[in-house]
């Protein structure tokens, strides 16, 4: 449509469209950062992902700068912290997970775990492309350390109703966008982290009621 003339402006495109369109060199093409993360969610309630140990290993298995390469063509940068560069709140300071499979597979030794014996449900949108190949690519990296990564794309609606349904129905993974609602840090301290009686949108099942208080201190 945008390269017969038939729109003025259109934006969010996939990675290989805007490459073609740059390319073609008939429209103006900005790129610029967004406010938006996209998030893995690991349900903290169920074994083994309950142990911290076998969290920090699976997220030393992820494979950043392949996912930032290949999944969205460059576009993207892996964050440092929740909250999004040009933010306040943001800190380049803070410590941020390298791609280590060695270290992963120390920290479930550490743990006690056989990641033989791990199998993971992941679950995303369907149509994103961008998150169905970066979930490919982790998928491939678990599978190098021996933990099994099932991959389900779901209408957003099933996915969330998986999500907040019965306990021993729900993902291991849950994958989704988040950006700001309103300009501060809240909206992701808060809403992707603070505990939950019945949960909306911490998808974590993430409960620490110190870091409930110092978030409800600061708000």
């Amino acid at each position: 449509m945008m390269e017969k003339g038939d729109g003025d402006i259109t934006y969010a495109l996939p990675e290989t469209d805007v490459k073609e369109i740059e390319s073609a060199g008939q429209l103006n093409v900005e790129v610029a950062p967004t406010l938006q993360n996209v998030v893995a969610m690991l349900n903290c309630e169920r074994a083994p992902l309950d142990n911290p140990l076998v969290r920090q290993a699976l997220a030393y298995a992820f494979p950043y700068q392949d996912v930032v390469d290949y999944a969205v063509g460059g576009y993207a940068a892996q964050s440092t912290g929740v909250v999004p560069a040009g933010l306040g709140g943001h800190s380049d300071d803070l410590f941020q997970y390298t791609f280590d499979p060695d270290k992963s597979l120390e920290l479930l030794a550490e743990a006690g775990v056989d990641p033989s014996e791990i199998h993971l449900l992941l679950t995303y949108s369907s149509g994103d492309e961008a998150i169905k190949k970066m979930s490919e690519l982790y998928k491939s990296e678990l599978a190098n350390i021996g933990i099994e990564l099932e991959i389900r794309a779901m209408s957003w609606d099933t996915q969330w109703e998986m999500a907040k349904g019965n306990e021993e129905d729900r993902q291991d993974i849950f994958t989704m966008y988040w950006w700001p609602d309103t300009a501060t840090p809240f909206t992701w301290m808060y809403t992707l982290f603070h505990s939950e009686e019945m949960p909306s949108y911490n998808l974590n099942y993430y409960y620490n009621p110190e870091y409930d208080k110092i978030v409800d201190d600061a708000n």
